[in-house]
């Protein structure tokens, strides 16, 4: 995967962010969906975003209720399975 032990350690913390690619790497390599890694709570968007998420939503009431909607519904959905281009 090309993570550090120091930095699993970090992202199991919460205090490294993961990327998207590397979210699958790592569900892959333990047999889960990348959903089954993910927090499993309904909380506040500031419990679903980063900081850096949160200030560019500041201003914007209308986008940043948006993003609750998304990100709640995207965990009461089951993960949709996509053909992958060989």
């Amino acid at each position: 995967m090309g993570l550090t032990r120091t930095s699993i350690t970090n992202i199991e913390r919460g205090i490294q962010h993961i990327n998207l690619h590397q979210l699958y790497l790592l569900a892959a390599a333990v047999g889960l969906r990348p959903a089954q890694l993910l927090p499993d709570h309904d909380g506040a968007i500031e419990d679903l975003l980063p900081e850096r998420a949160l200030k560019a939503l500041e201003k914007d009431a209308e986008g940043r209720d948006f993003a609750a909607r998304v990100l709640r519904k995207s965990r009461t959905q089951p993960a949709r399975r996509t053909a992958v281009a060989r």
